[in-house]
């Protein structure tokens, strides 16, 4: 039943009394929840002279990809996607790890596909034959030198191949991707300030411009993929 119906006769101050309820219920009827912008992903320009072969990767090479940063960042690329794992004390985490999973959380898949994205300046196609495949997953902490204390999950870590056949993915070429926030501005070999000026902007960066050499990331991050590999039972996820 309308309010109007609810008013009884056809007189002209009824059909008055029946108008303004109309604009009333229209005025106080709730309004729809206004969705939440996603931040934009940033992979800033190599700063090598000449560029670093991995940075960008040109499309044709096998590659695996790995993605490390805060939990919070990630999450502000997918506001409307659930939240990744957190908490005092990772009780299943050695290595700085979590345990592996059987599925990848739902942000994983949307990670992957907006970085490769960005990496090639396409979209991964499920038509090529291991054009984007989602290898590994892990939920990290890190504590600063000194700090004792519980363990508290802070990074979400996500390693996908790109062309890297299935029967020959033991021990591919790495690209490390960091995530930056302004606090890690001098860990980058390139400034990022144009880019912590925009709060819009999720900063990664590969290792090529980072300070630190990552001399081990090959052999850490496809370990990391062997031993997901073994416990899932060599289970893959393309996207």
């Amino acid at each position: 039943m309308t309010w109007c119906s609810r008013v009884a006769g056809p007189s002209h101050r009824s059909h008055i009394f029946c108008s303004l309820l109309t604009i009333l219920s229209k005025v106080l009827k709730p309004h729809p929840k206004i969705a939440k912008i996603p931040a934009r992903l940033i992979i800033p320009p190599c700063g090598d002279d000449p560029k670093h072969r991995h940075h960008l990767p040109p499309e044709d090479q096998p590659l695996r990809v790995s993605i490390i940063g805060l939990n919070t960042e990630f999450e502000r690329l997918f506001p409307d996607s659930p939240k990744l794992p957190a908490g005092t004390h990772c009780t299943a985490c050695s290595g700085n790890r979590g345990e592996a999973q059987p599925t990848f959380h739902e942000i994983g898949p949307l990670l992957a596909k907006l970085v490769f994205a960005n990496i090639y300046g396409r979209e991964s196609n499920d038509e090529i034959s291991n054009d984007l495949v989602l290898r590994d997953e892990g939920h990290g902490w890190a504590l600063k030198r000194g700090e004792t204390g519980e363990n508290r999950i802070t990074n979400y870590i996500l390693t996908f191949d790109h062309l890297v056949p299935s029967t020959d993915d033991d021990d591919p070429e790495v690209l490390q991707l960091n995530l930056f926030v302004p606090s890690d501005a001098q860990y980058s070999k390139i400034s990022l300030d144009q880019y912590f000026e925009d709060d819009d902007c999720v900063v990664l960066v590969p290792r090529c411009c980072q300070v630190r050499k990552g001399t081990t990331d090959r052999g850490r991050v496809n370990d990391a993929v062997r031993e997901r590999k073994a416990r899932t039972r060599g289970q893959v996820q393309e996207v």
